[in-house]
């Protein structure tokens, strides 16, 4: 019997060759494996260079000191059915110190202007200014003191024409100098409108998801190009001697004709009922009801429903008030066809804004919904050459944390610029990491100064206090308090010159909002090492 390889015609090593022979075949193959690899990575490429950096691997709670005292101290509160999200993050190293439900979506509340804030230093600049303008739709001069054409109200948002910024006088100061001007050009009769030309903005007053059962409430005003005093009645209660009678109070801007205000506050030996206003959804029937303690003063504000208009009014009294006649009405863009709005062919005077800096830190430090959604239109108006609208400022922010900041946003919403909206959802994380990449941006350290520091006039106001001295703590952050929500975000400083970045959001808790809100100080002040009695005051 033959076998293969052995007889005639069989080549000499053959049964050394097979070896080689299916080496070289895998090699080839291999080859071929990594050739194909290769095609697929340079293919991959481009989309590789837009994807995101891997984040950090999140060491346990219990690796860390700051760690271990976080979670026992979480374990010991009740949320009373409430969702807790936090993290916190060494600011200075890519170390997570912390984390508890980190990854879930939270109603944020006014978090979200952190966010905002450092949107607006990026797309509008630490300087970005709002302009108001005051004009006329003639260039005629008047005869026998009396001129024919409407003067014009014209802005691009601005929210600083308040009592707000400027106090009770300085504000009715502004619209003195603008009837002087008018005066000083011998008008003493003006045969047409007052308009205010609020087209820089379109004309959604309130965004998607606004609690409007608060309508009326200074908290949520509405939005407009042309603003005046925060866009509320600043309401001085002057308080008896006799419980049971209604309590007096006085209105600024005095504007008659034009509000109707139903006053329901009683004068009380022991103030119970908070005073809660509320306002029509369209028209000006303000009604408040309430008590106020006997021998006693409080100021309110009070929401009012079309800023425009409502401009254009208090200057036509204050004109009236210093002898110069409009026959025509006060009104707005709001009211009347795009074609009918006044062109202003002379302008009168001009206004600009504190830079953007100072608004964002007034919004910051007062949970502003006004400088928030002005800011947040403004964006929009300068991404789409249109006019500024929530959808067009919102995706502007979705634009710069995607791309600007090359974060990732799985399930990010953000309808709004003030965190009015009840379907604005963000994780502690993604807000984290927000925070951490905007303060490295060169804008960063404006953004830090941004934020109020503990104790600070404001939103701060009274928390985190160390120690029982009543020394605040060194912690930078924003609060967030509104029905179902209550959060805080900052920076904390842990002593030996390592800072902490954290985010504590609770959702849906039944606690009071004092002890809620002392629960998460506690946290920060955990962070900063500052010893209390874990149940002091709750």
């Amino acid at each position: 019997m033959m076998t293969r390889g052995s007889g005639a015609g069989a080549r000499p090593g053959a049964e050394h060759q097979q070896p080689i022979l299916a080496t070289i075949r895998e090699r080839i193959v291999n080859m071929n494996r990594i050739c194909f690899l290769a095609k697929l990575l340079i293919l991959a490429l481009p989309a590789m260079a837009q994807a995101e950096l891997p984040e950090p691997a999140e060491p346990a709670a219990d690796n860390s000191y700051i760690g271990g005292r976080m979670a026992r101290l979480v374990e010991s509160m009740d949320w009373q059915e409430g969702k807790l999200a936090l993290l916190v993050v060494d600011l200075d190293s890519p170390l997570t110190l912390y984390a508890h439900q980190a990854e879930e979506l939270m109603q944020p509340g006014s978090l979200v202007q952190l966010v905002t804030a450092a949107a607006a230093l990026d797309r509008l600049g630490p300087d970005f200014r709002f302009v108001t303008e005051l004009g006329l739709s003639t260039a005629a001069e008047p005869v026998d003191k009396t001129l024919t054409g409407s003067l014009v109200i014209r802005s691009d948002g601005d929210p600083s024409i308040s009592s707000q910024y400027l106090g009770l006088g300085p504000a009715g100061k502004l619209l003195d100098e603008w009837a002087q001007v008018v005066r000083g050009l011998g008008v003493r009769k003006l045969e047409g409108d007052i308009v205010a030309d609020a087209r820089a903005f379109d004309g959604q007053p309130l965004a998607a998801g606004w609690p409007v059962e608060l309508l009326g409430a200074a908290s949520l005003p509405s939005i407009s190009a042309v603003n005046f005093n925060h866009n509320a009645l600043d309401i001085e209660w002057q308080s008896g001697r006799r419980e049971g009678r209604e309590a007096e109070c006085r209105i600024f801007p005095a504007i008659s004709g034009y509000l109707f205000f139903a006053n329901h506050v009683k004068l009380a030996r022991e103030a119970k009922r908070p005073r809660i206003y509320r306002r029509m959804e369209q028209g000006n029937l303000i009604s408040v009801e309430g008590d106020l303690g006997l021998r006693q003063r409080a100021n309110d504000r009070a929401a009012i429903e079309e800023p425009g208009r409502f401009f254009a009014e208090a200057l036509k009294a204050r004109l009236a008030e210093r002898k110069v006649e409009v026959t025509g009405r006060a009104t707005s863009s709001a009211f009347v066809a795009p074609e009918e709005v006044p062109s202003m062919e002379r302008v009168l005077a001009r206004r600009e804004s504190p830079p953007l800096t100072e608004l964002l830190a007034f919004m910051l430090r007062h949970d502003s919904a006004l400088e928030a959604e002005t800011i947040l239109k403004a964006m929009g108006a300068r991404r789409d050459g249109r006019p500024g609208s929530f959808d067009g400022g919102a995706r502007e922010i979705h634009d710069y944390v995607g791309r600007g900041l090359r974060l990732a946003q799985a399930g990010r919403v953000q309808l709004d610029g003030s965190g009015r909206s009840s379907l604005n959802r963000i994780t502690p994380r993604q807000l984290a990491e927000v925070m951490r990449r905007a303060l490295g941006q060169p804008s960063g350290g404006i953004y830090q100064n941004l934020l109020p520091e503990a104790g600070e006039d404001g939103i701060l106001a009274g928390r985190l206090a160390g120690d029982g001295d009543g020394a605040s703590a060194p912690v930078r952050a924003v609060a967030a308090s509104a029905a179902g929500v209550e959060g805080l975000a900052g920076i904390a400083q842990m002593g030996e010159g390592r800072r902490a970045l954290f985010v504590f959001i609770v959702n849906d808790s039944l606690l009071p909002i004092a002890k809620l809100s002392r629960q998460i100080d506690q946290l920060a002040l955990e962070l900063t090492g500052t010893d209390r009695a874990l149940d002091e005051g709750l």
